[in-house]
């Protein structure tokens, strides 16, 4: 969630650890607002943008949520997830694609190349 993320950042600069974590916290906000300006600028029109970058982000959330059934091992070695009920890590996993869906599905519409009328 960018919440979490913006969060972590704070912690780390206030706190003086300029390293690999806060190196790959700002990476979690700087990509997927790169790939929201893609999505606008290369969208159809507003729908278009806010619907590519909205169904990108429910794929990636729902592969995440796939792999808690799958292995989730896999999801406790690379992410450090611990799945105790793979339904509601799937449920978890959506919201979140949700979440970040609409959140830079808002950079997407902003950066639009239709007009605001």
């Amino acid at each position: 969630m960018p919440g979490n993320v913006i969060t972590s950042i704070f912690t780390d600069i206030s706190s003086g650890l300029f390293g690999a974590s806060l190196i790959q916290n700002i990476g979690f906000i700087v990509s997927p607002f790169v790939a929201a300006l893609v999505a606008g600028r290369t969208g159809d029109g507003k729908g278009g943008s806010f619907g590519g970058w909205m169904l990108a982000a429910l794929i990636g959330a729902a592969a995440l949520g796939v792999l808690a059934f799958v292995n989730p091992v896999t999801l406790l070695n690379f992410y450090g997830i611990t799945v105790l009920i793979p339904t509601m890590t799937l449920i978890a996993f959506l919201i979140s694609g949700v979440v970040n869906g609409i959140f830079y599905g808002c950079f997407a519409l902003l950066f639009s190349k239709s007009e605001m009328y």
